[in-house]
């Protein structure tokens, strides 16, 4: 469930306290969060997408790289690159650089793919998760301050909602520690590894769009909570659905800004590589699970009628 947590958690990071001062653990709100996105040239304007109606949209239509031509079809198009934000927008220890994922899913409509991504029902499909160990749903208004309102106290609460708000004033946050899925080696050296993240959740159903926006940043309590320590560091990501222009298809676009807590072009070059594998085989999951899902024709969680 929660499959969006899977980019909040593709690369093996050590834990930091720095964030760069836009992510100020002690204040930061979703609303902020956005609002950064937004603004930040390097996040939405450098993707091709744009903000309509408290969700977004891709500019053009998907460019696509040949067609399927097995019998089940596959994404298409997918391409990553990067762009550099300025010194003073850098995430961690002076990290610049911002990557972008883009995609397209074939033949399956933005409701199942919505679907596939946040209902907690539906587990083991993500390979990047060896699982998710604890997690909180809390409906909170947009300038609402995460630490605040994710507290000790407040995480011993069970339940939440039960399926996402239809409402621009207040969003859907997910409060989330997994367990990372890494190679027996990285695991034997390092032991396990885990993530603890906010992912903030939102699907217009009149427009057949979605959005999720991710933080580790005051998640300190959180891990706590599930009784584990705290071993990545990611500022901000968000992945962006929607429909293809002209045809039936998905289009995804991912922005991811972390530190990768490695200090030589070799290592980070190493961590680079291991992301965009990562992405490449959560989106190939991502759609297969998706389709299953259309098949169905259940769609409970995202809360449509």
């Amino acid at each position: 469930g929660l499959g969006i947590a899977a980019i909040a958690s593709l690369a093996w990071r050590t834990t930091t306290t720095e964030f760069g001062g836009r992510f100020d653990p002690e204040t930061l709100s979703v609303g902020d969060l956005l609002r950064m996105f937004r603004e930040t040239r390097e996040y939405l304007s450098a993707s091709g997408w744009r903000e309509q109606d408290g969700t977004f949209v891709p500019r053009t239509a998907a460019e696509r790289l040949g067609e399927p031509k097995a019998s089940m079809p596959k994404p298409m198009g997918m391409r990553r690159y990067y762009t550099r934000v300025s010194k003073s927008n850098a995430c961690g220890a002076g990290i610049r650089d911002v990557m972008h994922f883009t995609a397209v899913l074939p033949e399956v409509d933005v409701k199942y793919v919505m679907e596939a991504l946040t209902n907690p029902g539906y587990t083991n499909w993500n390979p990047s998760l060896h699982g998710v160990m604890f997690r909180r749903h809390r409906r909170i208004p947009l300038d609402a301050n995460l630490k605040d309102t994710f507290t000790l106290e407040e995480l011993k609460v069970k339940g939440g909602y039960n399926h996402l708000e239809q409402s621009k004033d207040t969003i859907d946050v997910a409060a989330q520690v997994s367990e990372l899925m890494v190679p027996k080696v990285v695991e034997k050296a390092a032991g396990r590894r885990y993530t603890s993240d906010y992912i903030a959740i939102r699907y217009d159903c009149k427009a057949n769009r979605g959005f999720s926006i991710a933080t580790s940043v005051g998640t300190e309590a959180v891990a706590k909570a599930a009784g584990v320590r705290k071993m990545q560091d990611l500022c901000l990501t968000s992945l962006m659905v929607a429909p293809d222009i002209g045809s039936n298809d998905t289009m995804i676009h991912i922005v991811s800004h972390f530190d990768p807590q490695v200090r030589t072009t070799v290592l980070q070059k190493a961590v680079h590589y291991a992301v965009g594998r990562s992405t490449r085989q959560f989106l190939q999951s991502l759609h297969k699970k998706a389709l299953s899902v259309q098949n169905s024709g259940k769609h409970s969680f995202i809360g449509c009628h």
